[in-house]
C-alpha cells in the first residue's frame, strides 16, 4: 500500500493539513466508525468484519473515528497493550489497511492523551493518524476534524471522579479561542466542494447525551456561516441522522462501534429525525463533484438508512442563464434573488454563502471607492456581496420585491435605468443564484409598453445554484 499524504501546516492557519489522494474517477469514499476500542468486544469485532466487507465493495479511500478509540480510559502509555487489543489486531480486514483519521474522545482523555497523540504509534502501525484538531484535504472535500472534549464545561466543573489529562488545553479559554479562529479562517479559507467536520461531541442528539449546549452556541454558528455540509460526531453509541429546518447542515452521528443499546431516545420534532437506530454499526460516505452519498449499517452489513444530495458548484463549462427584470411604477416584475460576485476581488473576498430563501435580507447599496468601480457592497452576516460591476462597469442587483437602481455602461455607450423604491414586507421566497466568476454579461434595454423597461441579460459563466 502506498500512502499518499503529508503532514504540510497550513500558513494561513493553525490546523496541520493532511493531504489524501482521490480515485482516478475524481471520487472519494471513507467510513466512519465511533466509540469503538474495547478489545473486540461488544461486537467490536463483529463491526470491524462487516467494515471489512463493505470497505472492499466500496474500495475506500480512508476511515473517519469520532473518537473514544481506547476504552475505558483512555491509553496508559504508548506500550498499552490495549493499541494492539482494540485496533491493530481487531480492523485486519485488507481494506481497512488504509489512513485512519481519529479525534479524541472523552475517554480517550481519561488517559495518556500524549500517548494517542504520539507519532510512535504510527511507527507501529502506519494507518493511525491521531491529532486534537487538523484538516484532510481530499481535493473535492474537506474534513475539518475538531477536538471537541475541552469544550464541554462538565468535564471540568463535575468530573465525576475521572482524572482528565488536560495537558496541552491549558489555558483553556485560550485553547478554545484559538481552535474556533483556527475552525473559522481554514473553514472561510477552503475551496472544497464539499465541507465536513468532525468531532466527538454531537450537536445535536436524542440519545443519551443529548445536545451539546457549549457547541451549539460556539461552533454551530462557525459551521453555518461557512457552508458546512455535514456535522458528523460520536459520543452517543448509536447511529442517527438529524436534518433541521433551522439549519443546512446535516448532523450525523455513528458511534456504534462496539457497546451500543441504550434504550434511550428524547426527540421532540419527529420531522427532524431522518434516521435513528440504538445499536451497533458504521457509516460510509462517498462523494464526488457534485454528489454525496451516506449509508448507515447494521452489525450484519444491513444497510439501516440512506441519503442523497447534490449539489452544482463551479461547473467547468459556459452556462446561459436569463435573468428578465421588470421595473414599472406599480412594482410589477418577476425575478428570483439574484446576487453578482465579481471575479475581480480575491478569494477571500469572495462569498458563496448559503443564505435563508425563507427570511428577509437587506442588501442595502453602500456606496465604495470609484477607484475600485464598484456600485454598492453589501455584507450579510460578515460576507461581503459586492453588486458588481465587471466588464465595462455594468451594475445590476436584483431581489425580489425590491429593485434598486441598475446603470448600465456598454462599450462607447450608456443608460440609466429609472430607480425605483418597491419597498414590500413580505418575506423573500424562491431560490437564490449566485454567479461568480463569469466571464462575459450582456445586458439589452428595451422599451415596453406603459412606461415599463424590460433588462434582458444573458451570461456565460461559472455558476452555484443554492436551493
Amino acid at each position: 500500500m502506498t500512502l499518499l499524504l503529508s503532514l504540510v501546516p497550513k500558513l494561513e492557519a493553525a490546523f496541520t493539513t493532511v493531504e489524501q489522494a482521490i480515485q482516478s474517477d475524481g471520487s472519494i469514499s471513507f467510513l466512519v466508525i465511533g466509540d469503538w476500542g474495547r478489545r473486540g468486544l461488544y461486537n467490536q469485532s463483529q463491526v470491524a468484519l462487516q467494515m471489512g466487507k463493505i470497505g472492499e465493495k466500496m474500495d475506500i479511500d480512508f476511515v473517519v473515528s469520532t473518537g473514544d478509540n481506547i476504552y475505558d480510559n483512555g491509553m496508559k502509555s504508548i506500550d498499552d497493550p490495549a493499541f494492539q487489543l482494540s485496533f491493530v489486531n481487531i480492523y485486519t480486514s485488507p481494506s481497512l489497511q488504509k489512513p485512519w483519521y481519529l479525534v479524541l474522545g472523552n475517554h480517550d482523555y481519561r488517559g495518556d492523551v500524549e500517548a494517542q497523540l504520539s507519532p510512535a504509534l504510527r511507527s507501529m502501525d502506519s494507518r493511525w493518524i491521531c491529532m486534537r484538531s487538523f484538516i484532510v484535504d481530499a481535493e473535492i472535500a474537506e474534513l475539518f476534524f475538531v477536538d471537541t472534549t475541552p469544550f464541554v464545561d462538565a468535564y471540568f466543573l463535575n468530573p465525576e471522579g475521572q482524572n482528565y489529562d488536560w495537558r496541552g488545553i491549558s489555558p483553556r479559554e485560550s485553547y478554545l479561542q484559538t481552535t474556533l479562529k483556527d475552525l473559522e479562517t481554514s473553514l472561510g479559507e477552503s475551496t472544497a466542494k464539499w465541507k465536513i467536520v468532525v468531532g466527538h461531541h454531537a450537536i445535536k442528539s436524542a440519545s443519551i447525551h443529548g445536545n451539546t449546549k457549549e457547541l451549539e452556541s460556539l461552533l454551530l454558528p462557525i459551521l453555518e456561516a461557512n457552508n458546512v455540509d455535514l456535522y458528523v460526531n460520536g459520543h452517543d453509541h448509536c447511529l442517527q441522522h438529524i436534518s433541521t429546518s433551522q439549519s443546512p447542515i446535516q448532523f450525523l452521528t455513528s458511534g456504534g462501534g462496539s457497546k451500543a443499546w441504550r434504550g434511550y431516545y428524547n426527540w421532540k420534532t419527529p420531522e427532524d429525525m431522518k434516521f435513528f437506530y440504538d445499536g451497533q454499526g458504521f457509516m460510509s460516505i462517498k462523494i464526488t463533484r457534485t454528489e454525496m452519498g451516506i449509508v448507515f449499517y447494521d452489525v450484519f452489513g444491513n444497510i439501516l438508512h440512506k441519503w442523497d444530495t447534490s449539489k452544482v458548484l463551479y461547473k467547468d463549462l459556459d452556462f446561459s442563464l436569463s435573468l428578465r427584470v421588470l421595473i414599472s411604477d406599480n412594482g410589477g416584475y418577476d425575478i428570483v434573488q439574484v446576487v453578482f460576485v465579481p471575479c475581480l476581488l480575491p478569494p477571500k473576498s469572495r462569498s458563496t454563502t448559503r443564505l435563508n430563501p425563507s427570511s428577509p435580507v437587506k442588501l442595502s447599496p453602500n456606496p465604495t471607492s470609484k477607484s475600485r468601480g464598484f456600485l454598492g457592497v453589501s455584507r450579510i452576516k460578515g460576507s461581503i456581496f459586492v453588486l458588481f460591476p465587471l466588464c465595462g462597469r455594468i451594475g445590476v442587483w436584483v431581489r425580489r420585491h425590491v429593485a434598486t437602481k441598475a446603470s448600465i455602461e456598454m462599450s462607447h455607450f450608456e443608460l440609466s435605468a429609472p430607480s425605483a423604491a418597491l419597498n414590500s414586507s413580505k418575506k423573500q421566497k424562491g431560490p437564490i443564484i449566485v454567479i461568480d466568476n463569469y466571464e462575459k454579461l450582456h445586458l439589452q434595454s428595451l422599451p415596453g409598453f406603459d412606461f415599463r423597461i424590460l433588462l434582458y441579460a444573458s451570461l456565460s459563466a461559472k455558476m452555484i445554484l443554492i436551493n
